[in-house]
């Protein structure tokens, strides 16, 4: 399942010639988790900057690396919703 996940986001991204920052969250709405038995809590993801790549200056602008974070639905919601940030949500997993 998360191959199949994988694949849409590469080619959604790709399509509308978007781009991942860092502290952004990837919401689906799907309540299923992303696993191939679909048990998983994990639903979506947030990006944060990647600790061990450091952004390149290239002929094409600034690159800067992310690491996905799988979340579960009532983490997005929380994000979604605005009760808090996504750098919010980081450290709160992070003290877990």
């Amino acid at each position: 399942m998360f191959v199949v996940y994988y694949n849409k986001l590469q080619n959604l991204l790709y399509c509308w010639r978007n781009f991942l920052k860092p502290y952004e969250y990837l919401y689906s709405g799907q309540t299923e988790g992303i696993d191939s038995n679909n048990s998983s809590n994990i639903v979506g993801f947030i990006t944060i900057p990647d600790v061990k790549l450091q952004p390149l200056d290239t002929l094409n602008g600034k690159l800067e690396f992310v690491e996905f974070i799988g979340v579960t639905n009532e983490e997005l919601l929380a994000v979604k919703d605005k009760k808090m940030t996504v750098q919010e949500l980081y450290e709160l997993l992070r003290l877990m």
